[in-house]
């Protein structure tokens, strides 16, 4: 799945039992997971964003490859996004994989690696991007933008 593409993501994709509930289980519990895992690793940072208060995970497929995602949960590691993705029909206990949009310290664009071991570890490749990465410098808030209104009427 090439990182934050949605224009071949589909919400409403036809649902096939027991496969899709199988699929989207999966995806839903290494989720879990990774919130988890990342409440004890710094600079790990997975946040649901929804469109209103209380509803559904946007659960996605990618039409180009079948694989699911959460669009509207979030990961970042030290600021940088990391797009999530689980491979259609995928045997393993945790198979979620991790893309990015950007080049960051030495690893490429679409850079594409595993988030879990089969024990529901972090991948020594995932760790590795976490220790690698520096912070993205944050953005000081200088406050509110002043403004014009309208010349008072003599």
């Amino acid at each position: 799945m090439p990182a934050f593409d949605e224009s071949t993501l589909l919400e409403d994709y036809v649902r096939v039992i027991p496969r899709d509930l199988f699929n989207e289980a999966n995806l839903l519990k290494c989720y879990g997971r990774l919130y988890i895992e990342g409440e004890r690793t710094p600079g790990v940072v997975l946040a649901h964003n929804p469109s209103e208060p209380g509803s559904p995970f946007r659960i996605a497929q990618n039409q180009d490859d079948g694989s699911l995602t959460v669009m509207d949960v979030t990961l970042s590691v030290h600021g940088h996004d990391v797009a999530l993705y689980r491979p259609l029909n995928a045997r393993g206990a945790f198979p979620l994989y991790g893309a990015t949009d950007e080049s960051i310290h030495g690893y490429e664009y679409g850079d594409v690696f595993e988030i879990f071991n089969e024990d529901g570890s972090f991948h020594a490749d995932f760790k590795e991007r976490i220790t690698a990465w520096e912070p993205k410098p944050e953005v000081a808030y200088a406050g509110p933008v002043a403004t014009r209104g309208p010349s008072p009427s003599p």
